[in-house]
């Protein structure tokens, strides 16, 4: 069995936050307007039935992260809070 490595690198809060607009402006959503991720979360499951995530305990991620992808498994990690 090949083991496969995926590493990408880290986004800046600009970066993020481009994208971020680019998401609003696709969904029609004003800026500061509530975004119920996990709704969308939802949705990514019909397009893709291998994706899935999971809601983790905050102390399963490190401080600083707020989700992480775990591409092996086809899930993300978010935390609770």
């Amino acid at each position: 069995m090949a083991f496969n490595s995926y590493v990408s690198e880290a986004m800046s809060t600009n970066d993020i936050r481009k994208i971020v607009k680019e998401f609003r402006n696709l969904l029609k959503l004003k800026d500061g307007e509530y975004v119920n991720v996990i709704k969308y979360l939802d949705i990514l499951y019909f397009l893709d039935p291998m994706f899935d995530y999971q809601i983790v305990e905050d102390n399963e991620l490190p401080k600083s992260i707020q989700g992480k992808t775990d591409v092996v498994n086809h899930v993300i990690k978010i935390k609770q809070s």
